[in-house]
């Protein structure tokens, strides 16, 4: 289904630009490695200000100093890989 739903966009951009779709094919194909190679250069870090609580456990106090922050903390509250002061 997907596969027909964008068949059916490349073929109505090509249609209404006045262009083959081997060109607009090739221009997409050009798009598509260009996002790919700024996508290997991104990066993201996770930076955490307060701990999350799992239901069940206790709270974790580990960063109620306000000027504090963690970086890397878990989802689940797992120690990230450092603490830092702002």
């Amino acid at each position: 289904m997907l596969f027909h739903h964008i068949s059916y966009n490349i073929t109505s951009i090509a249609y209404n630009h006045h262009t083959d779709i081997c060109h607009l094919l090739t221009y997409l194909n050009v798009v598509l490695t260009s996002a790919e190679e700024a996508a290997d250069c991104v990066k993201s870090l996770g930076v955490a200000l307060t701990t999350c609580t799992v239901p069940g456990a206790p709270p974790s106090d580990r960063l109620s100093d306000p000027d504090k922050w963690e970086v890397g903390l878990g989802i689940h509250g797992e120690p990230g890989r450092y603490v830092s002061h702002f």
